[in-house]
């Protein structure tokens, strides 16, 4: 499903799709060039090359994240620690 997603998105002239790696991973960056509302920034998604899984969000030109994606572990709740 997300391989269909992404190829979509791959036709899109408002996406700009480019290789990269984060944290020595293989990644994809997702940008949307046109803001969707007036006076927003430009927004990148950086997504595991591999398995299509959102690791990041950024956005304005310099690239400031916004959010970046972790996983945890139920035993990592039941600690406290996440």
């Amino acid at each position: 499903m997300r391989a269909g997603a992404l190829r979509l998105l791959d036709q899109m002239p408002e996406v700009k799709v480019a290789p990269g790696t984060l944290d020595g991973k293989q990644v994809l960056n997702l940008t949307v060039g046109m803001p969707a509302m007036p006076g927003e920034s430009p927004q990148t998604i950086t997504i595991d090359a591999a398995t299509g899984v959102p690791l990041k969000l950024s956005n304005g030109s310099d690239g400031s994240t916004t959010f970046v994606v972790t996983r945890i572990s139920l035993a990592d709740v039941k600690k406290g620690s996440f």
